[in-house]
Order: structure tokens, then C-alpha cells, then sequence
């Protein structure tokens, strides 16, 4: 099941946290060697630190557990739960290091979860309003863009739903993608710094429509993804953290603490 967890930081001093070591501390919780680590596709998202409603200090972590359908794995091939690796390394008295300081880690608290089956069944929706709250961008080679097209942005959802799922792959053909077109955005881009390279990320809001119900009810439930594993590259580093409406039907998916 994806979800979304709050992760309590009460000790961390935001004046002196990267992303980079929020990063480095908590991505060893999901990877357990080098080729993990390494991975394109990630079962976990990682958001920058940030306040709460009620100012608690935290950061979000989306972990995307296979679905409860999917064939048993074979022997031999058991890859770790997510959800599991977040409770085992965040038990009471846990902590981790942000930079030169020594943060201790609540408890997870559960902000939204749906199954995969669920999101696999078509919504009837026609659009979708991704709002990006923090920069995305799209790397590809020695390349990166801020642009949310919908092929680029499709082509990583479908990733994490085929890789992560262990459900039947899915597939968007590429004759498809001019079914599916921006009607709307308003945000901005912007350079910015991370791990020593520049890149330019768009950080606001763009609504994609797409007028062919068969086609709309494919990419419907990886649209309801994004929420639980970001989009666009560097989603473990707190990059393209995204919340999802539905406009037809004014259904959000939005944080609530």
C-alpha cells in the first residue's frame, strides 16, 4: 500500500539542515547496499525538513509497500518492506545525525494511504491539478529540466507503479501522450543547488487533462500516485514533492495534521 508518514525531528535546528543530510541519514534506512542506493526507481520519498500545523519540526516520508494481490515473490527474491524498515528505525529512543547534530525521531504518524488496487480503479476523472511543493525537475543523461510535460511526467510514475506494485506491468503507449495535454499552470522556475550540481526546478501548480476516457482511465491511478511517490528525480533528496485534486470533483489528496 503507499502511504505517507510525519516523522517528528523536535531537536533538529532548521537553520543548519540541508537536504542533503536529511538525505544521508534517512535513506539508509531503506538501502540496505550501494546497488540500492544507487536505484532509479526507489520505494520511499523523502521530503525536505518543515513545520507541521501545530510548528512540531518533521519531515515527510512516502513508502510504497507491494500490493496485497501480487503474486508471492520467489525464493531468494524477497525485497525488504518499507514499512517495516520505517518502524524498525523508528522505534522509541532512535535518532540520526542532520549535518554535526545528533536529532532524535518520534513517532511516524500516518497522514494518507490507499491501496493499489484502489488506485487502479478508475475515479472517472478527466483532470488532474499536481501542485509541486517543492522543486521538481527531470533529469535525463547529463540533462535536467524543469518542465512537467506529460510524457516525462508519466514515464516516472509509470516506473514507480511497475517497479513498485509487483503488480502486471502497465503501459502508456507513446501514441497516447497527445491525448494528454496542460490546460492550466502558474508557478515559476528556478536554479538551485544540490549535491554540488545546479538544476533548475518548478516549484506550483499544473492542471493535465485528457478528453479519451479509455486513455483517462489508464493514467487516472498514476496521476493518484504522485502524492505517495513524488515526482520528476532526487524524490529521496526532497525534490518533487507533489499533492494531488481531482477538479471534477474537488477531491484532495492534500496534507491534513
Amino acid at each position: 500500500m503507499p502511504s505517507r508518514w510525519w516523522i517528528p525531528l523536535p531537536d533538529a535546528r532548521p537553520d543548519r539542515v540541508r537536504l542533503e543530510h536529511i538525505h544521508a541519514a534517512i535513506s539508509r534506512w531503506f538501502d540496505p547496499d550501494t546497488a540500492a542506493h544507487n536505484a532509479p526507481v526507489k520505494r520511499y520519498a523523502i521530503s525536505p525538513l518543515a513545520s507541521d500545523s501545530e510548528g512540531e519540526l518533521g519531515c515527510e516520508i512516502a513508502v510504497l509497500e507491494r500490493a496485497a494481490s501480487a503474486p508471492p515473490e520467489a525464493e531468494g527474491t524477497l525485497t525488504p518492506d518499507p514499512l517495516d524498515q520505517l518502524r524498525q528505525h523508528t522505534r522509541p529512543g532512535s535518532n540520526i545525525r542532520l549535518g554535526t547534530d545528533r536529532v532524535s525521531v518520534g513517532a511516524p504518524r500516518r497522514i494518507a494511504g490507499e491501496a493499489w488496487e484502489s488506485l487502479g480503479t478508475p475515479s472517472g476523472a478527466r483532470s488532474w491539478e499536481l501542485e509541486f511543493v517543492t522543486p521538481v525537475t527531470f533529469r535525463r543523461r547529463d540533462r535536467s529540466s524543469p518542465l512537467p510535460t506529460p510524457p516525462t511526467l508519466l514515464r516516472g510514475l509509470l516506473d514507480s507503479w511497475n517497479y513498485c506494485s509487483s503488480l502486471p506491468a502497465r503501459e502508456v503507449d507513446r501514441s497516447t501522450h497527445d491525448l494528454i495535454w496542460v490546460s492550466d499552470i502558474a508557478g515559476a522556475s528556478e536554479p538551485m543547488k544540490l549535491s554540488g550540481f545546479t538544476v533548475s526546478g518548478f516549484t506550483g501548480r499544473v492542471t493535465y487533462r485528457c478528453d479519451d476516457a479509455a486513455v483517462a482511465d489508464i493514467i487516472d491511478g498514476l496521476f493518484r500516485l504522485a502524492p505517495y511517490s513524488g515526482c520528476g528525480s532526487a524524490r529521496a533528496k526532497g525534490l518533487g514533492v507533489t499533492r494531488l485534486t481531482i477538479p471534477d470533483r474537488r477531491r484532495s489528496s492534500r496534507t491534513t495534521r
